[in-house]
């Protein structure tokens, strides 16, 4: 029989075991492109030092920032057109909605705004996300068979605040200075709140997320065909009040300009290989644009082909979550819903840069946890299986496969969006089988509470019951 030292080892191991192996896999692969002379996008040893040391020394890439920056003092000097000026004459990246400005806008009320400034509020916002990943670890872990103690509960925590440092989207996004750290960290957020039963919480999380990343409202039509009527109030109601303030301090015409930037971006896409859409592989397959090169100032050109692939594509992600909420109205959407939605409407863009992935995750840490609940049959351990691929090719800079650009073999060059449609495939075997458990356990405990109505004993607890 095993010792409880024993039993307090394992579930510090396997997490170990998720640190290590994209940390392994991102360095074999940056040494042999370098051994075999193949074109180097970035040194990760570099990355990882520059991350762990942003908050004292942020550096000056910007992103986000410049951007931003830019839009912000346009709209703060003049009432001009800020996309026509920004995106359409000067072919400056700024694709964010003008939501996103009012973060930047409040926060120069209290500090000078500048790039440095933004870096190292990114570490701070990073750290936050690293604990909310901790906590959700931790939280995961609990649902397997280990009987394990405080120690090793207290180890778990630990390492899932660490594993951020080391997955290639999350700590990419903190090495360029990405305010995809803000989204990644409200969206931990709102899984946390989920599984707190806190939907009002949750909402607004999302709601916040939606400020910058709009694609993110459709979990409000998620929310509302799930009868989850406090998340979806509290999402709308949100994003109703940003997008009031925006309309004030930069004009409506400012803000109804930016579908003319979607519709755009809609039409061309990327095809620089960091953007791990079907918009990128597609136009990669065709030889579109640059696939090695970042061209800040132009977009792939034009195709009939890739246009319908991706909205095809586009339409077909978005329809999974709610599909499934169609099916299951007559249950309440778990944890698992939440991850699945929130994934594959990010997914649903033509353009998805490797940081973007960056709430995956957590995410694969609910699919870890899900998985090893049900590994002692083939169904479960054949999820395990998905899991540990879409962990390994999401969270792991494989640029090892960037030789290949100019051959059909580019393909591989997509490996963070494959690791991301096994991961959408786990999430749908996984997320009514927790539907179920939860509805047998809510049930358990109602029972629990009627007996103990009825005889005078005080009721279980969720756990108990």
């Amino acid at each position: 029989m095993p010792t409880k030292t024993t039993r307090n080892e394992r579930p510090i191991r396997l997490a170990a075991m998720l640190l290590i192996a994209p940390l392994v896999l991102t360095l074999t692969s940056y040494g042999i492109a370098r051994v075999a002379g193949g074109p180097i996008a970035t040194d990760p040893i570099r990355a990882i030092v520059a991350a762990l040391l942003r908050l004292v020394l942020p550096g000056d890439r910007g992103d986000s920032w410049d951007g931003m920056i830019d839009a912000l003092r346009l709209a703060r000097d003049s009432r001009e057109a800020i996309y026509d000026t920004i995106f359409f004459a000067h072919h400056e990246k700024f694709q964010y909605p003008l939501t996103s400005l009012l973060w930047l806008d409040g926060l120069g009320a209290v500090l000078h705004v500048d790039v440095e400034t933004l870096n190292r509020l990114n570490a701070l916002v990073f750290a936050a996300n690293a604990v909310c990943c901790g906590l959700i670890m931790r939280k995961a872990f609990t649902t397997l068979d280990f009987a394990y103690g405080a120690s090793a509960n207290w180890g778990v925590f630990i390492v899932g605040c660490a594993v951020p440092y080391v997955f290639w989207p999350t700590l990419y996004g903190l090495y360029v200075g990405q305010i995809q750290i803000w989204i990644d960290l409200l969206f931990s957020l709102a899984l946390l709140a989920w599984w707190r039963e806190a939907r009002l919480l949750a909402g607004v999380a999302i709601g916040l997320a939606c400020t910058i990343k709009p694609q993110l409202g459709l979990l409000l039509i998620w929310g509302l065909l799930w009868r989850e009527r406090r998340f979806s109030v509290a999402l709308a109601t949100t994003a109703a009040c940003f997008g009031a303030l925006a309309m004030i301090r930069y004009g409506a015409q400012n803000n109804f300009k930016y579908m003319q930037v979607l519709s755009f971006i809609s039409r061309h896409g990327e095809s620089f290989h960091p953007n791990q859409s079907i918009n990128g592989l597609t136009n990669r397959l065709l030889f579109l644009g640059n696939n090695l090169d970042w061209a800040g100032d132009r977009f792939a050109p034009f195709s009939r082909t890739v246009w319908l692939a991706t909205w095809i594509s586009n339409l077909a992600l978005a329809a999974i979550p709610l599909g499934m909420a169609l099916r299951a109205r007559d249950q309440r959407p778990g944890v698992l819903d939440l991850a699945l939605g929130g994934l594959c409407f990010t997914m649903a863009s033509p353009i998805v840069w490797e940081h973007h992935y960056g709430l995956a995750l957590p995410i694969c840490l609910l699919v870890f946890g899900a998985s090893f609940d049900q590994r002692v049959n083939s169904r479960g351990r054949t999820l395990l299986a998905c899991a540990w691929v879409a962990w390994l090719l999401i969270g792991a800079d494989l640029q090892l496969f960037d030789s290949l650009s100019g051959t059909l073999l580019n393909v591989l060059q997509s490996p963070v969006l494959f690791g991301a449609l096994i991961l959408v495939a786990a999430l749908c075997a996984l997320a009514p089988s927790l539907r179920t458990q939860q509805s047998e356990r809510r049930e358990a405990l109602g029972d629990s509470r009627l007996f103990a109505a009825l005889s005078g004993a005080p009721p279980r607890t969720g756990e108990q019951a």
